[in-house]
């Protein structure tokens, strides 16, 4: 988020989705904000059959990756 790293997963999968039934879209790279993933993720889910999130990464207690899915 600093951009000190820069963030590679959004070019990963689109390579991955390359070829196949699937269509890569965007990326979205959100601070840890329970209230901004639930409302992006329930706003990029509508009309489509995949949503791929990478966040949730990392083993700490303070990850909201689960908890905003389960929301949205």
């Amino acid at each position: 988020m600093s951009g000190h790293v820069p963030e590679s997963n959004g070019h990963w999968l689109q390579n991955a989705v390359r070829g196949r039934e699937l269509r890569f879209e965007s990326a979205l790279v959100l601070h840890d904000e329970l209230g901004a993933i639930v409302e992006n993720l329930r706003r990029v889910a509508v009309g489509r059959r995949v949503v791929v999130i990478s966040g949730g990464l990392g083993p700490t207690d303070d990850d909201l990756t689960r908890e905003a899915v389960a929301q949205a």
